[in-house]
């Protein structure tokens, strides 16, 4: 459900349609469906190489966890997470386009 409710949104942020989920399970492209698999795998295997306190902090971000409970699970101010979170997502980037450049 989280999965869906996040690429609603992703989707939402780029004006592209979104299809319900009785035709999603109808008009599912099975490449499609293996190669988002498999990005999902290479992005937690990049997020897997980041140092602390990143590899960390996107894993709870991920799980919809808010900037306090990151705080306080990471034992930082509330004021920190987002910043930090800014930077790691920006290492994050750098390290897929450089695995992008290289294949």
């Amino acid at each position: 459900m989280t999965t869906v409710r996040r690429e609603a949104l992703l989707l939402r942020r780029h004006d592209l349609p979104v299809i319900s989920s009785t035709e999603a399970v109808s008009e599912l492209d099975p490449a499609a469906v293996v190669l988002e698999a498999d990005d999902r795998h290479l992005l937690w295997k990049t997020v897997s190489t980041l140092n602390e306190p990143c590899r960390t902090l996107l894993q709870l971000v991920a799980n919809d966890l808010g900037n306090q409970q990151v705080a306080s699970r990471m034992g930082m101010p509330t004021g920190s997470v987002g910043p930090t979170k800014a930077r790691c997502l920006e290492k994050l980037r750098t390290l897929i386009s450089l695995q992008e450049t290289a294949q």
